[in-house]
């Protein structure tokens, strides 16, 4: 899965790298040090932290959606990540793809707004 990600994202300039995904790796398995594919629920706000905090694309649109605890929860809430274990855990995978998703999401919209906002200077200074 995570090799099907990296090789679309050389494909189509997608905005995680192979970088990324071995800072994510490398940050997981800080808190999954038995290797178990799962993180306790409180360990993902410190991994976001983390990530922020790294030299990747993970959070670095916006420092304002990370930097504040009820930031980081909104985050949490609206990605919608599905929880294993009578809601205590999250999953490698689930946490993995739903981050890069989301990064890639937020990329996008930001191309989208400065292409519209050049479009609109352009279509102003003809008239």
């Amino acid at each position: 899965m995570v090799d099907t990600f990296i090789g679309r994202s050389k494909q189509h300039k997608l905005p995680v790298s192979q970088l990324d995904i071995d800072t994510f790796v490398d940050i997981w398995a800080t808190y999954d040090r038995e290797g178990t594919g799962y993180i306790e629920r409180d360990d993902l706000e410190n991994i976001f932290i983390d990530l922020y905090n790294k030299d990747c694309s993970f959070f670095n649109e916006d420092p304002e959606e990370i930097l504040t605890h009820e930031a980081r929860v909104r985050i949490i809430i609206n990605l919608e990540l599905p929880m294993h274990d009578n809601f205590t855990r999250f999953m490698f995978y689930d946490v993995l793809m739903t981050v890069c998703r989301y990064t890639t999401q937020r990329v996008i919209l930001r191309d989208e707004h400065e292409l519209l906002k050049k479009t609109v200077v352009a279509t102003l200074m003809w008239k």
